[in-house]
């Protein structure tokens, strides 16, 4: 009787439990071998259908310090188009893990539980990360990478305003480090920067401008250092030599909108200047606008480069001698798309003819008066 009883409760409970289930919305994903952009979903109380064109990937994203950690077993993630099929894992067990939950095929089915507003799944094709022995994401500031067993790539996702944005603080160690814009791509078209550890102080600190990074790191040991603390980066300290860049927040990736932010700053009287050079597949006046703004010599004056066209085959470079710029650039387009800008910038010495006529001028006006 007994038995009856609890075999009962039980078949009532599943049963309550699917149509609970089966009252989720329901979200249809396709995913490409030639992304370069992931598919970042939130972890919420949702079904997930994913198709990709190989094997699906799934890895787990959130920020440092994030807790309640508990509510990812209730992420259910199952080897096929439908629940019915194997079971892989729950979130919970994706997160403690050095490596994807990857199909066995096209289809890959999550059924979400729980919501958890800190906590992000990131999907993708199983032919970009195939030959990566180790896929971690951040969990600390301070990163230790083991590139002795083979590559080892991790992913960091800060969507939003600047002040959210990453910066790659250090790079200590051996090896090389790849930052891709993205997902790792093959044509590496989203490829943003390539490190060298212990050849790189004058690279950094680098803010990391977008939504989602990739690092690719070969090697055998190597510590990173990342930050929110943005104003190392802004500040270039007078330091000839000192090298930055500026990549559009989807950078290498079609996209009808695209945008920059950034002001870089360095001590007065330094003696430097600013070379930028600019790179950018499909920009003109109808769809882009890049405002580059410096300081004069005096507080009442200023000086803007309004860019309205440049060769997408080509670069356009110029310098700038103040002790501040300011970049501003939208790309924001209802018909067309463009893979974006990049920017570098580079701290020289700066133009003594700049500096002699500055006080030839001062001197006239003293005469004048």
């Amino acid at each position: 009787m007994i038995a009856t009883l609890l075999f009962f409760m039980c078949c009532l409970h599943s049963t309550l439990s699917k149509t609970q289930y089966d009252t989720y919305p329901t979200l249809y994903v396709n995913i490409f071998a030639d992304d370069t952009q992931p598919r970042v979903l939130a972890c919420e109380q949702q079904s997930l259908f994913i198709k990709a064109d190989t094997r699906v990937t799934v890895t787990m994203l959130g920020g440092i310090g994030n807790d309640n950690t508990e509510y990812l077993r209730g992420a259910l993630f199952f080897d096929g188009p439908n629940t019915n099929a194997t079971f892989i894992g729950t979130g919970f067990q994706l997160l403690n893990r050095s490596s994807p939950f990857v199909a066995s095929g096209q289809y890959m089915t999550v059924m979400g539980v729980e919501t958890h507003s800190n906590y992000y799944f990131a999907f993708q094709d199983f032919e970009n990360v195939k030959n990566i022995t180790q896929l971690q994401w951040l969990q600390e500031n301070v990163v230790e990478l083991d590139g002795a067993n083979g590559t080892v790539a991790m992913q960091l996702y800060a969507p939003g305003s600047f002040d959210t944005k990453y910066v790659l603080s250090s790079f200590e160690g051996d090896g090389k480090l790849d930052v891709y814009n993205g997902v790792i791509t093959k044509n590496q078209a989203n490829r943003v920067a390539s490190y060298h550890a212990g050849n790189c102080s004058m690279n950094l600190p680098q803010m990391l401008f977008g939504d989602f990074t990739t690092f690719l790191y070969t090697g055998t040991k190597s510590k990173l250092v990342l930050t929110h603390d943005y104003n190392s980066f802004y500040e270039m300290n007078g330091l000839i030599g000192r090298k930055a860049f500026m990549a559009s927040y989807f950078y290498g990736t079609d996209s009808s909108h695209q945008g920059i932010v950034a002001d870089f700053s360095v001590q007065r009287n330094s003696g430097t200047s600013f070379r930028v050079s600019i790179w950018s597949d499909n920009f003109n006046e109808q769809t882009s606008q890049l405002i580059i703004e410096w300081p004069g010599y005096d507080k009442y004056s200023s000086n803007m480069y309004n860019i309205t066209n440049l060769s997408p085959t080509g670069n356009y470079t110029f310098e700038i001698t103040s002790y501040s710029m300011s970049v501003e650039y939208y790309f924001d387009s209802e018909n067309t798309t463009s893979k974006g800008i990049y920017i570098d910038v580079e701290l020289i010495k700066g133009s003594s003819a700049l500096y002699y006529i500055y006080v030839i001028g001062l001197v006239c006006l003293w005469m004048i008066y």
